[in-house]
């Protein structure tokens, strides 16, 4: 019983860091669309800004699959 209860915790764990990574891969898209955007009209500042918030988006996102 115990050992179907510890599956079941896991499993749920997974489903969570799996949502967790899947929410911050789609907004780390979509910052990466406006880095894009921003540095085609030549604002560096704002495309700095989202490649530095993607990828602390994507490194946390990382750490709670570990």
């Amino acid at each position: 019983m115990n050992t179907q209860y510890n599956l079941i915790h896991k499993l749920d764990d997974l489903h969570q860091s799996r949502a967790t990574f899947v929410r911050a891969t789609d907004r780390s898209i979509e910052m990466l669309i406006t880095a894009l955007n921003a540095l085609r009209k030549n604002k560096t500042h704002v495309t700095d800004d989202h490649i530095e918030r993607v990828i602390d988006d994507l490194v946390a996102a990382r750490n709670t699959i570990k």
